[in-house]
């Protein structure tokens, strides 16, 4: 497998954590909760921070933070709870959010047993058109492959 050396120019991270039991809609709790949320990732809790939509009575409830100019957000429903890097662009960026993770894991998690979905995406640039042409032909169509299976 040929490698290929890229240049990141914008990342973003996501981790969700599933809740073992579904949350009821509490308008009181999450009024309370979003104040947690913004003191566990050391952001300003301004009122055009967050954003309710309900569903129905009982489960669905959607419960929207934005900070840092809204490349972090996190997104608490019934089901699940979010949390969402977006627009990275430098290695200092690195440290900012795994020090943030580590606060809303310790925060929210449930312990060692949690699980934790992780989601990364990464936009680069190849050093040359050469490089990545030569490293995508690894993966082109031949006459070998005739269909799935």
């Amino acid at each position: 497998m040929k490698e290929l050396s890229l240049r990141p120019s914008v990342f973003s991270f996501s981790i969700g954590l599933p809740q073992s039991k579904l949350d009821g809609f509490n308008p009181i709790l999450l009024s309370e909760l979003s104040l947690r949320i913004a003191d566990a990732l050391q952001a300003p809790a301004t009122s055009d921070a967050f954003r309710l939509r309900v569903g129905d009575a009982l489960f669905g409830y959607d419960l929207s933070c934005a900070f840092f100019g809204g490349n972090v957000e996190v997104k608490k429903t019934a089901e699940r709870f979010t949390l969402t890097f977006k627009n990275g662009r430098v290695q200092a960026d690195i440290p900012f959010i795994f020090d943030r993770v580590a606060r809303f894991l310790q925060a929210f998690g449930s312990g060692p047993q949690q699980r934790v979905i992780v989601t990364g995406f990464c936009h680069g640039k190849s050093a040359s058109d050469e490089d990545r042409i030569a490293f995508l032909e690894q993966f082109a169509v031949t006459k070998d492959v005739t269909g799935p299976g």
